[in-house]
């Protein structure tokens, strides 16, 4: 089984852009190789599969791209409270961060907001 290389520690709003990402584009039906056209290939598909995956860091460029390509603003990317929310995405945010790096690795799998890596 392929090990997954997971950047160093990342924490708070990295991790929930992360998953924000990954659930975005699910729920839109898209595929990294659509989100890649939307970025207008300034994030390849591979990018975009390491960004899931926490084998990649957001920069600001990044993340407006993506906030751009998936149609949200900005600060949904980051976990910050937006027009709407009730709070409950930033009061699951926390109770995720509260669990050992490990916990909250094993929870992102089970959820399978990732898709599995491709057999080459």
């Amino acid at each position: 089984m392929k090990q997954t290389k997971r950047i160093g520690r990342l924490e708070g709003h990295g991790l929930f852009t992360a998953f924000k990402v990954a659930q975005l584009r699910r729920g839109q039906g898209l595929s990294y190789a659509e989100l890649a056209r939307r970025t207008s290939g300034v994030l390849n598909e591979l990018a975009l599969r390491r960004i899931e995956l926490l084998e990649r860091r957001v920069d600001v460029d990044d993340l407006h791209r993506l906030a751009s390509a998936l149609q949200v603003h900005p600060s949904e990317l980051l976990g910050f409270l937006v027009p709407g929310d009730d709070g409950e995405l930033s009061r699951e945010l926390d109770r995720l961060m509260a669990l050992p790096e490990s916990e909250r690795f094993a929870i992102l799998d089970a959820a399978r907001l990732v898709d599995p890596p491709r057999a080459d």
